[in-house]
């Protein structure tokens, strides 16, 4: 199912992610991430700002567009504060829930 044209591409897809952020810089994009938080802690920026605001905190130069956080739960975080994190926890847990109680039978 693909073979070696698949497997090219999968190599291809982990060489360009490392050339794209080489470096620890996904470690430095999380660690700004705290100050986001600091600013507007309950309820966030916004769904879809974070490309938009992360400029403003960010503490290096590149010359790459960030759009991500590179870690979704942390830009859940920033985009919904603290209220939106919480209704997103709240229901991973319910979905978890049920879906052991289904499994139980």
């Amino acid at each position: 199912m693909g073979g070696n044209e698949l497997t090219r591409r999968l190599i291809s897809i982990h060489s360009e992610a490392q050339q794209e952020l080489a470096g620890g810089t996904r470690l430095t994009i999380r660690s700004r991430l705290l100050a986001h938080v600091a600013q507007r802690p309950f309820l966030g920026w916004g769904l879809g700002t974070f490309p938009v605001v992360y400029p403003e905190f960010r503490s290096f130069y590149t010359t790459f567009f960030v759009n991500q956080a590179h870690n979704d739960y942390l830009q859940l975080l920033v985009e919904t504060g603290l209220a939106g994190f919480a209704i997103a926890v709240w229901f991973l847990v319910l979905v978890f829930r049920r879906a052991a109680s289904k499994l139980k039978n």
